[in-house]
């Protein structure tokens, strides 16, 4: 399970890298541009994207640091999980969780973006090396539109949740 989680996180730092790669050739008043008032700028959305894995996982840390009775995960996780990728995979838009949304995100340089995700993603992949054994298939994240999840599907929820947000990103960047 653990080689799962680390293939998975290895997947997501690859796409990270590339879409890094590719905003680093833009200058920051293109990333910082916003197509209208109530829409988010790339920067914005990237920063959506940080604060939500960050803050999964300070969910799971803070959950697991008192040793709840969790459940297994089984066919309800999965079947949340599944709405939850199908639901991002559709063209509807959804309003952010609660410390992800508009107000939350300021202005940030790509830099400083790409230096938090670096400490973040090691931050996981230290988590998941260190995580005992036992919380691997038990429901330890609470996604919060739809419910407990395992930390596969965590991570699978960051993967389906950055696709969906690298399609606005690469809308909005200039040609």
């Amino acid at each position: 399970m653990r080689k799962q989680l680390l293939k998975k996180l290895d997947h997501l730092d690859l796409e990270l890298d590339e879409l890094l790669t590719k905003l680093t050739q833009y200058d920051e008043m293109d990333l910082a541009s916003k197509p209208a008032p109530d829409v988010w700028s790339p920067l914005q959305i990237m920063h959506h994207l940080l604060l939500s894995e960050s803050l999964s996982l300070e969910y799971v840390k803070k959950k697991l640091s008192y040793n709840p009775k969790l459940a297994k995960a089984g066919v309800s996780s999965r079947f949340r999980s599944l709405a939850l990728d199908l639901a991002l995979k559709s063209p509807l838009r959804f309003t952010a969780a609660n410390g992800t949304e508009a107000h939350n995100l300021n202005e940030r340089k790509l830099s400083n973006l790409q230096s938090d995700w670096t400490t973040h993603r090691s931050d996981l992949r230290t988590y998941i090396l260190d995580l005992d054994d036992y919380w691997m298939d038990k429901e330890v994240y609470k996604h919060p539109y739809v419910g407990r999840l395992s930390f596969r599907q965590m991570l699978g929820f960051f993967q389906t949740h950055f696709r969906h947000h690298r399609k606005q990103i690469n809308a909005r960047l200039p040609n």
